[in-house]
């Protein structure tokens, strides 16, 4: 078994993970974690901020709503308030964790390399469209 782990941050909070990990966290519109930290195998990767070209797989298993209550109580004065809310949670499904061997940067530059020129006549030539 590999010895892989990474902190993630998600919503403003840094969790801890491992492959087949659940994580419990707060429910939110756009779900993207962010690596800080790799470990694959005592190698350590850390982020400025953030890790480039890791991609974490996640599978989100289920929603729900934790019930939360609040309850006050002063003695002698019969006086009780119950008070309470329901807190919107996802339930997270730590799939994988993977490193590409580049970066994002050199890969970026790769694509640049190996996108066709257009400066060349060729390509011109063909994408020109007659007058009217």
């Amino acid at each position: 078994m590999k010895d892989t782990y990474a902190v993630l941050r998600i919503s403003g909070l840094q969790y801890l993970v491992r492959e087949g990990d659940v994580l419990d966290v707060v429910k939110s519109k756009e779900l993207r974690p962010e690596v800080l930290l790799l470990n694959q195998e005592g190698k350590f990767t850390i982020g400025t901020p953030i890790v480039e070209g890791t991609k974490i797989d996640i599978e989100v298993e289920n929603e729900y709503n934790e019930k939360i209550q609040i309850r006050r109580y002063k003695s002698k004065s019969r006086y009780r308030v119950t008070k309470g809310f329901k807190y919107p949670m996802q339930r997270l499904v730590i799939k994988g964790i993977n490193k590409d061997s580049m970066s994002a940067k050199e890969q970026s530059d790769l694509k640049h390399e190996l996108a066709p020129s257009v400066n060349s006549g060729q390509a011109l030539s063909k994408s020109k469209e007659p007058e009217r």
